[in-house]
C-alpha cells in the first residue's frame, strides 16, 4: 500500500491539472480574473491562465483583458453622411462654417498597479466572442474619462475663428491650444492613462464651401492675369501684335495635331499680316 501512495498522489495531480479551464492573454494586455465575489488580488500578464471550471450552480469566473500598449484614439467629428450615426457632428467656426476634423490621441495605461485595479473597478468590460472573456480597451477608458469634454473644448477653440482659412492661417497656434486642452482635461479628470502624444489632422471644410473657395481663387488668379496683361500693354503697345501671334500659332498647332492643314490670317484691324507684326512676335519670343 505504501509503494501505492506517491502513485496514487500523482495521478490525483495530473487529474487536477487535466480539469484546468486556460485562457489566453494575447500581447500587449494584462488581466484579472473576476469571480462571483469580485476581482481576484493578481493582474496577469501575457500568457496562459487558469479561470476554473464553471459551477454546478452555473458559477463561473470571467477573465478581464485590459489593453496596456501605447495606443492611438481617433476622435472625429463627421458629417452625416460619414458619421456611423448618421448625425451631423461637424465643428461650427465663428462664421457658421462646418468644418470636419480628426483629432489623434496616443496613450497607455499607466504601470503602477493602484491605476491599473481603478480601471478593472471603474470600467465596464465589453464580451468577446468567449462568452468567459471580456475586454476593456483604451478608447473605452478614454470615453469613459475624457471624451465629452475633449469634443466640448475643441469646439470652443473652433468657434472662436472667423473660418477655415483663418484656422489654417493659425494652424499651429489652433493645434497647441487643442492639445493644452487636453492635457489639463486628463489632469482634471484624473484620466487614468499616460498621455503620449495630441495632433490635429485633416480638417476639412464642407465640400460646397471648399469648391466655392477654390472657384473664388481661380477667379481672382484670372483677374491677376488679366491685370497683368493691361499693365504690359499699357508699356509696350506691341504686346498686342505678340499675342495675336501666340494665339495663331496655338490655332495652328491644334490643327496639325488632329491632321488639318490649318491657315490663319492675322493682321492689324484686320488688315494682313505684315513683316512688322512678325518682326515684334519673333523678338519678344525670345
Amino acid at each position: 500500500m505504501k509503494r501505492l501512495i506517491p502513485f496514487i498522489i500523482l495521478l490525483v495531480v495530473i487529474i487536477a491539472n487535466g480539469c484546468g479551464v486556460y485562457r489566453e492573454i494575447p500581447s500587449g494586455n494584462i488581466a484579472k480574473v473576476l469571480t462571483p465575489d469580485g476581482f481576484q488580488e493578481k493582474i496577469w500578464e501575457s500568457g496562459m491562465v487558469d479561470i476554473g471550471e464553471e459551477g454546478t450552480g452555473g458559477q463561473k469566473n470571467i477573465l478581464v483583458l485590459l489593453e496596456a500598449n501605447s495606443t492611438t484614439v481617433k476622435e472625429q467629428f463627421l458629417s452625416a453622411d460619414a458619421s456611423p450615426d448618421k448625425q451631423d457632428h461637424r465643428i461650427l467656426t465663428k462664421n457658421g462654417t462646418p468644418l470636419s476634423v480628426d483629432l489623434y490621441i496616443r496613450g497607455m495605461v499607466p504601470t503602477d498597479e493602484n491605476t491599473r485595479n481603478s480601471i478593472f473597478i471603474q470600467v465596464t468590460p465589453a464580451p468577446t466572442t468567449d462568452p468567459r472573456v471580456r475586454q476593456i480597451t483604451l478608447r473605452e477608458v478614454y470615453e469613459r474619462f475624457a471624451a465629452m469634454d475633449i469634443r466640448n473644448r475643441a469646439r470652443d477653440t473652433f468657434s472662436r475663428y472667423e473660418g477655415h482659412k483663418e484656422i489654417m492661417a493659425n494652424y499651429r497656434a489652433v493645434n497647441d491650444s487643442i492639445v493644452g486642452a487636453v492635457i489639463e482635461i486628463f489632469k482634471l479628470n484624473k484620466v487614468p492613462i499616460n498621455l503620449q502624444n495630441v495632433e490635429l489632422s485633416n480638417i476639412k471644410p464642407d465640400k460646397a464651401i471648399w469648391e466655392a473657395e477654390n472657384e473664388k481663387a481661380a477667379a481672382e488668379s484670372k483677374v491677376f492675369a488679366i491685370e497683368r496683361i493691361g499693365q504690359a500693354l499699357k508699356q509696350n503697345p506691341g504686346y498686342v501684335d505678340f499675342m495675336q501671334w501666340e494665339a495663331a500659332q496655338k490655332i495652328a498647332e491644334v490643327g496639325a495635331q488632329k491632321g488639318n492643314n490649318t491657315v490663319v490670317i492675322v493682321g492689324n484691324g484686320g488688315g494682313s499680316f505684315d513683316a512688322k507684326t512678325a518682326a515684334v512676335a519673333s523678338q519678344m519670343r525670345r
